[in-house]
């Protein structure tokens, strides 16, 4: 993971988030399927993150300091929701967790980061129970997940 690092997301990573979240493998076991247009997402990203000092966004950068993947926690009633994604042609070689774990160690501590699921998202449920968290319910589609930080 040399050749990546793990940082907040500035307003400027916008773009770069919104081109993996509408990615055909990301959209593919993504929750919500519905596409929003980059205007509509920057809007929705630049008050999500930066005018609120409670939910947090860090990107996967490389070495040309393209946003390679993305880790949100959205603060709710129940603690912070997790969405992660890495780009096409990226998953499969460690990134994710490396992005996911480096993440959580950013968050503030004694916190509760909750995760939903698709039953048939293997690869998510590994990286999940990878970094610590545990199954704490689960419907006929989805598995629903916990860890505190």
């Amino acid at each position: 993971m040399q050749n990546f690092s793990v940082i907040k997301a500035g307003e400027i990573d916008s773009k770069g988030v919104w081109n993996i979240r509408y990615a055909s493998s990301v959209k593919a076991v993504s929750l919500d399927q519905t596409v929003v247009p980059f205007e509509k997402h920057d809007t929705w990203f630049q008050k999500k993150y930066f005018d609120s000092s409670y939910n947090l966004c860090f990107v996967l950068k490389g070495v040309s300091q393209k946003v390679r993947g993305y880790c949100r926690f959205d603060l709710d009633d129940n603690g912070f929701l997790v969405s992660i994604a890495i780009g096409d042609g990226l998953q499969g070689k460690g990134l994710g967790h490396f992005l996911l774990s480096e993440s959580l160690a950013q968050l503030p501590s004694s916190q509760k980061v909750l995760a939903t699921i698709f039953k048939t998202n293997m690869g998510s449920l590994r990286l999940f129970e990878k970094n610590g968290f545990k199954i704490m319910n689960e419907d006929a589609e989805k598995v629903f997940l916990c860890k505190t930080v």
